[in-house]
């Protein structure tokens, strides 16, 4: 024999939910790439009032990475174990591609370069180390 209870539900609740935000979502085109990624921009609480400058944390597969690291950067930073940075986390498009280095020289990668076929870790190295060697 079954028996069913019926207990009263009493529950409270805002007028209007407030959302909470931890960053932005945003386009951008690369011309080197000639593709779209999506970026997710993290930045310090109160940045627009603040005057001051912030160090940069560039994440890689930042669509698989973002939430966390917002969370971990806050926590240490409220703690005084790191200093508020501002985070851009970029997605990826191909991995392979985006995250392996080429197969080419080192003097190709420099002199020669075909940017659709590198790795996006050649493609940095090329833009930082053009002229300087």
């Amino acid at each position: 024999m079954a028996t069913n209870f019926l207990f009263p539900v009493v529950t409270f609740s805002q007028d209007t939910p407030e959302a909470i935000t931890i960053g932005k979502k945003l386009k951008f085109y690369s011309e080197v790439l000639k593709e779209e990624r999506l970026l997710f921009l993290y930045l310090p609480s109160g940045y627009d009032q603040l005057e001051e400058s912030f160090p940069v944390l560039y994440l890689l597969d930042g669509d698989a990475h973002f939430h966390h690291t917002t969370g971990t950067v806050q926590f240490l930073a409220q703690n005084g174990r790191i200093p508020d940075m501002i985070i851009v986390a970029i997605q990826n498009t191909e991995r392979t591609r985006d995250l392996t280095p080429p197969t080419q020289t080192d003097t190709d990668i420099f002199y020669n370069v075909s940017y659709p076929k590198l790795g996006m870790v050649s493609v940095s190295l090329t833009v930082l180390c053009r002229g300087r060697l």
